[in-house]
């Protein structure tokens, strides 16, 4: 299962307890975080890969600093309000991971007393939406 995050610096500690979470309720699955970063301190990422390695799991990290200053200047009086430019790495999801890697859903099943629900997979472009089709993916 992948599990992708989109972080700076500021965000490591909160994004080490939530994938402490998602260790702890999703044990026994093969995981793998790909962490699309923005300027995170090489101390900070070593730890991250320790501790997710030493679970048995994987981690990779893009760091996309360049991408999203170049996003900046594109598209000039760019602003975020009150959150971190950091919430804009979504936007490099599908340029910057594996092709092989293939959009799934969320099960109807609880996780650790969370319950999450199936999720369609729609198209901003086109406003068409997949959900149990062919090729659906499920966690």
């Amino acid at each position: 299962m992948h599990i992708i995050y989109g972080v700076d610096d500021n965000f490591i500690p909160l994004l080490s307890v939530s994938i402490s979470s998602v260790l702890h309720t999703m044990q026994g699955e093969s995981l793998h975080f790909h962490i699309l970063s923005m300027g995170c301190k090489k101390e900070n990422k070593e730890k991250l890969i320790h501790f997710i390695e030493g679970e048995g799991q994987k981690i990779s990290f893009y760091e996309l600093e360049e991408k999203l200053l170049e996003l900046k200047k594109r598209i000039p009086g760019l602003n975020t309000g009150s959150f971190s430019t950091a919430t804009l790495l979504r936007l490099f999801i599908p340029g910057v991971l594996p092709k092989n890697i293939t959009k799934g859903t969320l099960p109807r099943r609880g996780y650790g007393g969370v319950t999450v629900f199936k999720l369609p997979l729609c198209n901003s472009a086109s406003g068409k939406c997949t959900g149990n089709g062919a090729g659906a993916k499920y966690l």
